[in-house]
C-alpha cells in the first residue's frame, strides 16, 4: 500500500462477533478515515477489505469462514483482503486454503496502522460506536433450520428478542445503537475459564488510563449522549495492571457532573462477589442501569469444571444485592448448556436459575469445544441431540417467562 494516491483508495470494514470486536473494527475504520482515505460499503469495488473475524465458538468460526469465502468471490482482483481478529489467533489453521495474507488481533490497531502506512506521530483515534454485525446468511434462520424448529414460536421469538442487528455487507451501514456512547476501557482477561478461547486471542488484561476514559466520557456528554457504555473483555478486572480498580473507575466517572447513565459489559461474577460492599453504594446512585454478567451454569460442579471460581449461591446473592440497591438495574446474563459431563439433574439446576427472577434476559449457548482450551480435552462429551434438546428447553423457558410478563430477571 505504498502507492502515491493512497488518500483516494477506498476500504470496506466488516466485523462479526461481540461488541468489543465491533468497537475495535470501528476504531480501525476511524484510523483509515483520519488518513484522508475513503470508507466504502461496496465490496465489489473496494481497494481494501478488512474483516475482523470472530472465532469464539464453532458457529462463529463457521460463519466467519463463509464470509471470507464470499468476499473472495465478490471482490475485484486488485483488492486486498485482510483478515484480522480472534479467529486467526484462536485457530489459524481454519484459514488454510482460503486466506494467505497477514493477520493480527482484533485490538492490534498498531499492526493495522503499519499496514496502511499511517502517520505514526499522531495518536490512534478511538471510535465510540459499534460497526453493525456482518453476516453471510441469516444466522437465526440457519439455527432454526438446524433444530427443525422453523415454525416453533418459542425458538423464533427468542432469536428476535436477542435484538441483534444483522447487515449484509452489500448495503449501506448505519452506526449501531446511536443512543449509546461506547468506551473501551480495557482488553484481555485475567481469568482462565476452561471453555473460553478469547484469552488466546486477546491475552492478559491491558487497561486504558482512567484519565483517558474520563476524557472520553466528557466528550460523549458534550456531544449530547446520556448513555455511557463501558466495554472490555473482562470489565471487573479493569486496572489490575495499573494499580487501580473497576470501583475506582466507576467512582471517578460518577463524579463527573451531568445527567447520564452507565451500562456495564462483561462483569465477571467473581468480581461482584469480592467487591460487593464497595459496589452497593455505587449502584444505589441509580446511575448503573444495565449490566451483562455471565453466570454460565446453575450447578456448582459444572462451574468448578468451567474454572469460574464462584458458586451459584454467591453469584445470585450478589445479583440480588445489586438489584435491591438499584431496583431499575437490568441484568443480562449467559448460560452454556451441554458442558462435558453435564447431567440432566445439573441441567435442571440451570433451568431453576431462570426462576430466581434476577435476570432481564438470558443468552443461551451450546457448549463448543475450542482448540487449545482445557475443556476441549474433557471426557463425557454429550451428543449433539442432547445438547440441542437442552438448548431448546432453556430457550422455551426464557420465552415463556417473558410472555407471562415475568421478565427473566
Amino acid at each position: 500500500m505504498n502507492d502515491k494516491d493512497q488518500s483516494t483508495r477506498s476500504a470496506v470494514f466488516l466485523t462479526n462477533g461481540c461488541p468489543e470486536n465491533r468497537l475495535d473494527a470501528a476504531s480501525m475504520l476511524e484510523l483509515w478515515r483520519s488518513q484522508g482515505r475513503d470508507v466504502s460499503s461496496d465490496v465489489s469495488n473496494a481497494d481494501l477489505i478488512l474483516f475482523n473475524a470472530c472465532g469464539l465458538t464453532d458457529a462463529n468460526e463457521m460463519t466467519s469462514l463463509e464470509i471470507i469465502k464470499d468476499i473472495r468471490k465478490k471482490k475485484k482482483k486488485s483488492c486486498r483482503l485482510i483478515v484480522c481478529g480472534c479467529l486467526p489467533r484462536i485457530n489459524p489453521a481454519a484459514l488454510e486454503g482460503i486466506y494467505e495474507d497477514i493477520t493480527f488481533g482484533s485490538d492490534d490497531i498498531k499492526s493495522f496502522s503499519k499496514l496502511i502506512n499511517a502517520d505514526q506521530s499522531r495518536n490512534y483515534p478511538c471510535a465510540n460506536y459499534l460497526l453493525p454485525i456482518t453476516t453471510y446468511k441469516n444466522i437465526s434462520i440457519k439455527s432454526i433450520n438446524r433444530f427443525n424448529k422453523l415454525i416453533d414460536p418459542y425458538f423464533t421469538l427468542y432469536h428476535l428478542l436477542l435484538n441483534k442487528r444483522y447487515s449484509r455487507y452489500g448495503r449501506e451501514r448505519d452506526i449501531s445503537n446511536p443512543r449509546h456512547y461506547f468506551i473501551k476501557i480495557a482488553t484481555g482477561c485475567v481469568h482462565r475459564c476452561s471453555y473460553c478461547a478469547v484469552r488466546l486471542s486477546r491475552g492478559p488484561i491491558h487497561s486504558k488510563p482512567i484519565e483517558n476514559i474520563l476524557q472520553e466520557v466528557r466528550k460523549g456528554l458534550m456531544e449530547g449522549y446520556s448513555d455511557i457504555a463501558l466495554l472490555a473483555t473482562d470489565s471487573g478486572s479493569y486496572g489490575v495492571d495499573r494499580n487501580a480498580t473497576f470501583v475506582d473507575l466507576l467512582n471517578e466517572i460518577l463524579s463527573i457532573p451531568g445527567d447520564f447513565r452507565i451500562r456495564l459489559r462483561n462483569v465477571h461474577p467473581q468480581f461482584l462477589t469480592f467487591k460487593l460492599p464497595d459496589l452497593v453504594p455505587i449502584f444505589k446512585t441509580g446511575r448503573i442501569v444495565h449490566m451483562t454478567s455471565a453466570i454460565q451454569s446453575g450447578n456448582n460442579r459444572i462451574l468448578k469444571l468451567m474454572n469460574r471460581n464462584y458458586t451459584v449461591e454467591s453469584c445470585c446473592a450478589a445479583y440480588d444485592a445489586l438489584k435491591k440497591a438499584c431496583p431499575s438495574l437490568q441484568i443480562r446474563s449467559q448460560i452454556i448448556v451441554g458442558f462435558p459431563g453435564e447431567t440432566e439433574a445439573e441441567f435442571q439446576d440451570s433451568l431453576k436459575v431462570i426462576d430466581t427472577g434476577l435476570f432481564d434476559f438470558m443468552e443461551v449457548y451450546q457448549f463448543s469445544p475450542r482448540i487449545n482450551t482445557p475443556a476441549a480435552a474433557l471426557a463425557n462429551n454429550l451428543s449433539s441431540s442432547v445438547v440441542s434438546n437442552r438448548y431448546y428447553r432453556l430457550v422455551k423457558k426464557i420465552v415463556e417467562q417473558i410472555e407471562n410478563g415475568r421478565k427473566t430477571r
